[in-house]
């Protein structure tokens, strides 16, 4: 194809089809220009262009707020797919190439300057370039690869505390950073509203939407924080993060909606996988998965061994197990008109005689020659588990091919509800690709002692091959 359609000496109506097109860019004189520019390769790297040429093939088409200098320079970029004189081009040239590259829609462009912005970002610029440019994606995605790598050392640069508020609201969305709890971004955006003219109020408007309070314990929030909150606020978190209603959910309070984020879940860093192997609806849902029979009652015993068994296809280091034990509730309980309160009973009377009821967790790697190694760890919270997620922090490195157990002990008499899961589908329905490709023949136990007597195995439902489990979730890293 040499860009003309055939032309028919004997159809006087048919005219050649011209391959260029005259495109009026820049806003007003003297920054208004004219340049003749290839029509298919400007609508092959731009919808936005094509749209425009579709509706005046024959132009001229005139693109407002695109400056010449800029124009020039992606009309280079989309002939030849690079930067001319790329060392020549400062950060305030990809800057404007990136806004263009977002306006005009194209998505080459756009990955190339953010690649070149990265290549230019430092400690002294990278927030004043986050703050004042968050709203162009390419420079925003770029920035935020960047902080979330090392987050904590970032949020204590000065330039943090000079972002616009936008911003602040924008980076706290980021499910993905290297911090060890939610407090490291609370405390950073009460230093932010601190330097702030209307603390309270910017701290309310930008940051506490997007606050993961819910991923953390009652005691941990500062006083600050707490003093920020509204009576309505401090109510529903308590009776969340201290009574730990299982029924009562965010979506309950819907004056709460536009002013507490209902994330329940921790960050985590990008290159951290989670197994995934009881979602928190069919544990938080008691009425419903009572009805649904999704859970059931196990017997009274001293002792419950919950055993998790995989293979690892890579190097992996597990770095924390979270658990749920819950308390019996039964069928009386359930349909009653508060059956939180019969939970809350439950709680009080076992808390009573609390040093009879224990948790430990075990990690067994088989080695070479059959040697085993052996890792035990008690939650990180030793008070109370009952009823309660609980984290178990591992640091277990694993290396490929190794068999791995991952065991947690529950050493007490008492009778639990537990929730029935098909080992089968754990990977298969609640986990991404990355976790698959890390653990190959995946399987758990659940085991019960009486009387000090040897283990048995459990099976709460035959003929639906179900298992019981109070997994929650394991977090590991891959080498």
């Amino acid at each position: 194809m040499n860009g003309f359609m055939p032309v028919n000496s004997d159809d006087e109506d048919v005219k050649p089809c011209n391959p260029e097109i005259t495109v009026k860019f820049g806003s007003g004189w003297p920054h208004r220009r004219e340049v003749v520019a290839h029509k298919l390769r400007l609508m092959a790297c731009s919808p936005y262009i094509k749209e425009l040429i579709d509706k005046n093939p024959e132009g001229p088409i005139t693109i407002d707020d695109v400056q010449p200098e800029i124009f020039d320079v992606l009309l280079h970029f989309i002939a030849h797919m690079r930067f001319e004189y790329a060392n020549f081009l400062n950060l305030r040239y990809y800057i404007m190439l990136a806004d263009a590259a977002v306006k005009l829609q194209v998505l080459s462009l756009g990955e190339a300057c953010a690649e070149a912005i990265g290549g230019k970002l430092t400690d002294k610029n990278i927030w004043d370039i986050y703050g004042e440019y968050s709203d162009i994606k390419f420079i925003a995605e770029t920035c935020e690869k960047v902080l979330a790598k090392n987050t904590e050392k970032y949020l204590q640069l000065p330039g943090f505390l000079e972002i616009k508020p936008e911003a602040l609201s924008k980076f706290l969305t980021l499910d993905k950073m290297e911090i060890d709890s939610e407090m490291t971004l609370i405390l950073a955006s009460i230093n932010y509203a601190d330097a702030q003219k209307n603390p309270r109020e910017v701290f309310r408007k930008y940051a506490l939407p997007h606050l993961r309070l819910l991923s953390l314990k009652l005691i941990e929030l500062p006083l600050k924080l707490q003093e920020w909150l509204t009576d309505e606020e401090r109510i529903f978190i308590s009776e969340k993060l201290f009574c730990r209603k299982p029924l009562l959910q965010y979506k309950d309070v819907p004056e709460l909606k536009n002013s507490l984020c209902g994330i329940e879940e921790g960050r985590k860093p990008g290159h951290v996988h989670t197994l995934i192997i009881l979602k928190e609806k069919r544990i938080l849902g008691l009425v419903k998965q009572f009805l649904l029979s999704n859970f059931f009652l196990i017997p009274s015993c001293e002792e419950h061994l919950f055993s998790m068994k995989f293979k690892a296809k890579k190097c992996l280091l597990i770095k924390q197990l979270e658990v749920f034990c819950p308390l019996h509730l039964d069928s009386e309980d359930i349909v009653s008109n508060d059956p939180i309160a019969k939970l809350k009973r439950n709680e009080q009377e076992f808390a009573t005689f609390s040093d009879g009821y224990k948790m430990l967790a075990t990690v067994r790697v088989q080695g070479d020659l059959d040697e085993k190694m052996e890792n035990y760890f008690g939650p990180v919270d030793e008070q109370s588990f009952l009823n309660r997620w609980t984290t178990f922090k591992l640091g277990v490195l694993v290396r490929k091919d190794r068999a791995v157990t991952v065991e947690v002990r529950v050493c007490g008499k008492w009778t639990m509800r537990l929730i029935e899961r098909s080992a089968g589908q754990i990977l298969k329905t609640s986990s991404s690709s990355s976790v698959k490709e890390a653990l190959g023949e995946f399987k758990i136990e659940h085991k019960y002692s009486v009387n000090g007597g040897d283990f048995k195995a459990f099976k709460a439902s035959d003929t639906k091959n179900l298992i019981s489990t109070i997994f929650k979730s394991m977090d590991f890293i891959t080498y």
